[in-house]
């Protein structure tokens, strides 16, 4: 009897004790209210494994916009945007809350529904009359709006002050004197190349896609188009004279006037390399701080030595290819995340967190001030300018910031990438390998298939 005594209290104490405790683990202490609380929004496109100074940055605006949104909890994920693993993480549910993409990729986005429409909080939103419309073309479809724009650029020519000089290519003044056409163009690599020395004119990237990407500027200043609509469809256009006189000008770039690399696939980082050691005359690149940070912080190059200018104008003018940074929204949130995630994009683009960041940069030594594309105009673009001023640690670049906007262009509207990596970039390799490549031909096919694998299947609505 006293052994079933003992086992009913022990039995009794065990239950006491498992509903104590249950009883506290469903009752949370009030910080952990306030913790469970927050909405917690995931971002891609975070710091990658060992970029250290990605990951600083990150926390630092990570911990501004938590102080100023406490009920807010930013996750970022490691993973980049590429089409391939966009698609992967669409298919199995692995997309975030926001997706930071290019504008490229408007058309697969949208048309398979995987974007959420923003046109009403973004209308709401008092800044929206603040951002230029061009800038927003690339997400519209049907007068909807389905991304937020948050950084912007265009391509550009830099040179190198140094060899300019050597070569005797200056001003009146004695400065280094870029050229502003094709046929300078031309004559500037000429004098600059001494293939003795390993110096060479113009460095083209000849890797997939950048190949095709970059042909984008030549194929324009040519007076030729990629894609048309016509007839009630879209069109490839690419193999028209205009074309064939902008793929031959690169052939000739190579076989005639033999003012680039022997090597034409290597990589734009083996490019800035050989910029660095002053054996590159000129090379296409973004007008960012990407190429400038890498230039001075591998290679500790004087900066003052980069001129950065508008692309020389061909045939038929000047054009440049203007490309951007976007975030779209993932339309499977819920309503509460959606105000959330909102509020990430304004601050990311926000006067605020661009002074913050001119301050992190400067106290971290990195580049503040480097051509940038803007996205806004009125009194945000005077607010914007206004601050990068105050901290600017490079040159301005004059001559390319304050004209540049006239010479924009968007990139082709339907299967942009794949039109780079599997059309254009294998249609530039052939000439620049063979010297007995025929553009017309190349462009003709190339015309030919992209129609047929790609253009055929958009669907007009």
């Amino acid at each position: 009897m006293i052994k079933k005594f003992y086992f009913l209290v022990l039995i009794a104490s065990f239950s006491f004790l498992f509903l104590y405790c249950s009883k506290r683990e469903q009752t949370p202490s009030k910080e952990m209210k306030s913790e469970s609380n927050r909405i917690v929004i995931t971002v891609n496109g975070g710091p990658r494994e060992g970029a250290e100074d990605e990951k600083k940055e990150w926390d630092y605006k990570i911990k501004l916009f938590e102080e100023k949104y406490p009920n807010i909890k930013v996750e970022p994920t490691s993973w980049q945007y590429s089409p391939e693993v966009f698609m992967s993480r669409a298919l199995t549910g692995g997309l975030t809350d926001l997706i930071q993409t290019w504008a490229t990729e408007g058309e697969i986005v949208t048309t398979k529904n995987l974007a959420l429409d923003i046109t009403d909080i973004f209308n709401n939103w008092e800044g929206s009359k603040d951002i230029l419309e061009i800038v927003l073309e690339p997400f519209k479809r049907n007068g909807r709006l389905y991304a937020f724009p948050i950084s912007a650029y265009s391509m550009s020519l830099f040179y190198n002050k140094q060899l300019f000089k050597e070569a005797g290519i200056v001003d009146d003044k004695g400065e280094a004197n870029p050229p502003d056409t094709w046929e300078e163009f031309v004559e500037t690599a000429k004098k600059i190349t001494d293939k003795e020395k390993g110096i060479i004119g113009f460095a083209i990237n000849g890797e997939t896609p950048r190949v095709g990407w970059h042909f984008l500027n030549w194929g324009w200043q040519a007076g030729g188009e990629f894609e048309i609509f016509e007839n009630g469809k879209w069109k490839a256009v690419f193999d028209s004279p205009e074309m064939v006189n902008a793929l031959q000008f690169i052939k000739d770039l190579r076989w005639k006037h033999n003012v680039i690399q022997s090597d034409t696939l290597i990589t734009y980082q083996e490019i800035w390399n050989m910029f660095a050691a002053n054996q590159v005359g000129m090379m296409i690149e973004p007008a960012n701080d990407f190429a400038l940070n890498f230039l001075k912080y591998k290679y500790n190059y004087d900066l003052k030595n980069v001129g950065i200018v508008l692309l020389p104008a061909g045939p038929k003018g000047r054009w440049h290819q203007m490309g951007a940074d976007y975030y779209i929204i993932n339309p499977n949130i819920s309503e509460e995340k959606k105000d959330a995630v909102f509020k990430w994009c304004i601050y990311y683009i926000s006067p605020e967190w661009a002074e913050a960041r001119c301050k992190f940069l400067t106290v971290n030594n990195k580049t503040v001030g480097a051509p940038q594309l803007q996205i806004f105009k009125g009194e945000r673009l005077k607010k914007q300018l206004e601050i990068f001023n105050e901290y600017r640690n490079v040159e301005y670049y004059k001559e390319y910031q304050e004209n540049v906007m006239n010479y924009l262009k968007l990139e082709p509207p339907f299967y942009t990438q794949q039109l780079y990596s599997e059309i254009l970039s294998p249609a530039i390799q052939s000439v620049l390998s063979d010297k007995n490549a025929d553009p017309t031909q190349i462009l003709k096919e190339g015309v030919k298939t992209f129609q047929k694998n790609f253009l055929n299947k958009v669907e007009i609505k």
